[in-house]
């Protein structure tokens, strides 16, 4: 009986100084607030931003199109009707960070040397005993989606479309017992076809090309000025190109920006295969509605697909198992890193390769190396992982 009392004895010694020692270990953090003065501090999650760009093309039809061929031997490039073309130009994927809620984490603070921390000014993890300001640098969301534009051709007529004329006819009066032959004067108007207008406008377009060969020949009357040449051709081309719009049409070309953002979920990562959008040349960029069976209802185009597939992955670790780190140190994260594809019809938009922090490994600097202030440590605050362990 007294050595089953010795051993308990000795065995509760054992325990109580294991404790003690576990307490003194700086700094201490936990994954829970308390009433202890603390420090908080979180741990970046990643998200992907995929930024798109549109051409969009307008085109108007000219009043005199149909006479393009007749008048101005030109028939290719002529629009024979209003339209509306997109295409896709370019596609980008960048990495965004941001503060991970599900991951915070309190450095408790005594009276005795505390640790320095660096953090962002969201609150995320940037370095221990280092004196750098850092920050997080995210891409811009801002789309740009300017409406379709409205156009209406300037009437360049040169002579008027409305001829006014006097015409002078006679009638016969009887004045006392004999008849009078009086002239009578009355307006005729007479409004010209689309086809008389087509005709003055391409008979003008010939009189400016004489004009410049002229002007550019040195046989214009015009003073032989360089600088006055250069400038009334570059008038004549502005003027010439006005005409011609007015046979082969106008187009209007601008580009559309389009932003997306994806947030890959904790946990177990998966292969991912999901319709961002939804394209066509004729109706440019639709969202998503209720599904893809769906949307080919509407049709609203070639689905765009963001395809994300792990590629580098840390041993996975129960978030409970946190608990026994917490004397022990800074908690920190190793991401994983993930391919990520745009593709549309087998076609690939864009492709990169981009880390993952919310899948990464949880990890922890020792309290021994923290509580010496020659060491410095730098997180990167995109990911959460260590880029550097030196001496100040």
């Amino acid at each position: 009986m007294q050595k089953i009392i010795f051993y308990i004895s000795m065995l509760a010694l054992i325990l109580v100084g294991c404790k003690s020692k576990e307490e003194v270990q700086k700094p201490y953090v936990k994954v829970k607030a308390s009433n202890h003065a603390q420090l908080s501090y979180f741990l970046p999650k990643n998200a992907f931003h995929v930024r798109i760009y549109i051409v969009r093309e307008q085109q108007f039809k000219g009043p005199f199109s149909d006479y393009a061929s007749e008048y101005l031997g030109i028939d290719a490039d002529v629009v024979k009707y209003d339209d509306v073309n997109y295409e896709l130009a370019d596609a980008e994927i960048n990495l965004q960070t941001y503060p991970d809620p599900a991951e915070q984490y309190y450095v408790h603070i005594d009276d005795k040397q505390p640790v320095n921390i660096n953090l962002t000014s969201e609150g995320i993890l940037a370095g221990v005993n280092e004196q750098r300001t850092f920050r997080v640098e995210n891409t811009e969301l801002t789309s740009y989606l300017p409406p379709v534009n409205d156009f209406v051709f300037t009437d360049l007529s040169v002579k008027p479309i409305v001829d006014i004329t006097e015409e002078v006819s006679y009638e016969y009066k009887k004045v006392d017992s004999a008849l009078v032959r009086v002239p009578v004067e009355k307006e005729v108007t007479e409004v010209k076809t689309f086809q008389e207008m087509a005709w003055g406008a391409a008979k003008f377009i010939a009189t400016l090309r004489e004009s410049r060969f002229r002007l550019v020949a040195g046989i214009s009357e015009t003073d032989q000025i360089p600088e006055i040449i250069e400038g009334r051709t570059e008038e004549l081309d502005l003027l010439e190109q006005k005409y011609l719009e007015l046979f082969t049409g106008h187009v209007i070309r601008d580009t559309l920006i389009y932003n997306f953002l994806y947030e890959p979920e904790a946990g177990m990562p998966e292969d991912l295969k999901e319709v961002l959008f939804y394209f066509s040349k004729s109706n440019g960029i639709k969202q998503r509605t209720g599904g893809i069976e769906n949307d080919k209802l509407y049709g609203l185009g070639s689905p765009v697909y963001l395809n994300v597939t792990p590629a580098i992955l840390p041993e996975q670790q129960n978030k409970q198992k946190l608990e026994q780190l917490e004397p022990k140190g800074i908690v920190y994260r190793i991401p994983a890193r993930a391919s990520l594809e745009l593709q549309i019809n087998d076609k690939n938009l864009a492709k990169e390769f981009f880390p993952v922090a919310q899948w990464g490994k949880h990890s922890f600097l020792p309290s021994s190396m923290l509580n010496e202030s020659e060491n410095k440590v730098i997180f990167d605050v995109r990911t959460g992982q260590i880029l550097q362990i030196s001496e100040k």
